[in-house]
């Protein structure tokens, strides 16, 4: 009986919503969604924080490694006192009980006036990582089994030390196991290994400074 037809109104009312629904709110959803899958199964820990500081967004490996907001914060504060828009360095964390080495990356986030937005934080567990390298450098420069230098390293040390402080006499002690071939013959190279251990041992409770 209204003299205005509201069908047309509701029509486009309906168009405008089934629109926003289609093409803009339920797919931002489904990304957000497969975001956050993403983010939470990578091996990343990733803490995202607005521009005034506050966390938004942290994934499962951030939050197990900083169970503590506010030591999330503390590493935001860090980055930002050096003043870089991108930095890195590692950290060391007690995690679970046991010391993990975190390779920390920071990164300001700006939007296309160059105007700060957020900061972005990720966190790479490189424990096991640095442990081979260690480990890797350290069978190339010691022996195996006394685990002593090597010839090659033990020259250099030397070379270093005597470069160092030319002036301090010092002294040079080469030690021989008599007849150690027949030794080895005779009870075996575990034996023989353990003797070499002993002797390093024995030499090691020399006192000396170097």
């Amino acid at each position: 009986k209204l003299k205005f037809d509201f069908s047309m109104l509701t029509y486009c009312f309906f168009s405008m919503a089934s629109t926003y629904f289609a093409f803009y709110s339920i797919p931002r959803k489904i990304e957000t969604a497969m975001l956050q899958l993403v983010s939470d199964n990578i091996s990343n820990g990733i803490c995202c924080f607005d521009k005034d500081r506050k966390i938004i967004y942290t994934n499962k490996i951030a939050a197990d490694y900083f169970p503590v907001p506010g030591n999330l914060t503390s590493e935001l504060e860090r980055f930002l006192s050096s003043g870089e828009k991108k930095d890195s360095r590692n950290s060391t964390i007690v995690y679970k009980g046991f010391e993990k080495i975190l390779h920390e990356t920071f990164q300001v986030i700006t939007d296309n006036s160059d105007k700060i937005i957020g900061y972005f934080i990720s966190f790479e567990d490189i424990t096991d990582e640095l442990k081979s390298i260690n480990e890797e450098q350290f069978r190339a420069t010691h022996d195996s089994l006394t685990g002593l230098y090597n010839r090659e390293n033990f020259f250099l040390e030397a070379e270093k030390i005597l470069h160092n402080d030319p002036d301090t006499p010092r002294y040079l002690v080469c030690t021989n196991i008599k007849n150690f071939k027949l030794i080895n013959d005779l009870y075996g190279s575990i034996f023989a290994d353990n003797l070499l251990k002993k002797q390093v041992s024995y030499l090691s409770m020399i006192p000396g400074e170097d």
